[in-house]
C-alpha cells in the first residue's frame, strides 16, 4: 500500500482530519504543509497570549531544522555525487 494512503488512513482513523484537509496538502510535500500549519498554530497561540514569544521563537527554530533536515533526507539521492567521481576528486585532491 502507498505510503500517502497508509498515512491518510491514520489520520483518518484517530479524527485527525478535516473534511478537504488531506487533499490541501501538497503531495510529494505534505511534511512541509504540516510544519507550516503548526508554526502558524504556535503564533495564533502567542497572539491569544497563551504562548510567550521565546517559545514561539524555539519551536520555529526547531521546525526549521526539522524540515531541513527532512528535507536532506528526502534528495539525498538526486544531489549526491557519484561514487567515480568523488574518489577521483578525493584523490587528487590530497596527492
Amino acid at each position: 500500500m502507498d505510503d500517502a494512503i497508509l498515512g491518510k488512513t491514520c489520520l483518518e482513523q484517530r479524527s485527525l482530519l478535516e473534511l478537504g484537509e488531506w487533499e490541501s496538502l501538497i503531495a510529494g510535500d505534505r511534511h512541509a504543509t504540516v510544519y507550516f500549519w503548526t508554526q502558524s498554530y504556535m503564533v495564533h497561540l502567542e497572539q491569544l497570549g497563551l504562548v510567550h514569544s521565546s517559545y514561539v521563537l524555539s519551536y520555529s527554530q526547531a521546525v526549521g531544522r526539522a524540515l531541513a533536515q527532512a528535507n536532506d533526507l528526502m534528495s539525498s539521492l538526486d544531489r549526491d555525487l557519484p561514487f567515480p567521481y568523488v574518489t577521483t576528486h578525493v584523490t587528487c585532491r590530497y596527492v
